[in-house]
């Protein structure tokens, strides 16, 4: 599912709040905390790699998913997730 099949108004506006969450992806915890808690468009995402807290963005392309927009700062291993990532994010606002 991509944002483009999401229930929203017409000016693009998703109808529920998004706010922050964790979710655990192969065994690892990421925190997602959107940029705009109304249109699905930038999150910043945390995970924890060797004691180091990290943070990288996500933002929607465009085709309604979500990409790695900043992949240096994202630590190489969880690159290949970025698929996975899109999805957590488009499944927690599902209606």
């Amino acid at each position: 599912m991509a944002i483009n099949h999401a229930m929203k108004h017409p000016n693009c506006y998703i109808c529920a709040m998004i706010r922050r969450f964790f979710k655990e992806i192969d065994s690892v915890e990421f925190e997602f905390n959107p940029m705009n808690i109304l249109k699905l468009q930038l999150f910043q995402v945390y995970v924890m790699k060797d004691e180091t807290r990290h943070r990288f963005h996500m933002e929607v392309s465009e085709d309604g998913n979500f990409k790695i927009a900043d992949p240096v700062n994202c630590p190489p291993e969880y690159l290949a997730l970025e698929s996975k990532l899109s999805q957590t994010i488009l499944q927690e606002i599902e209606v």
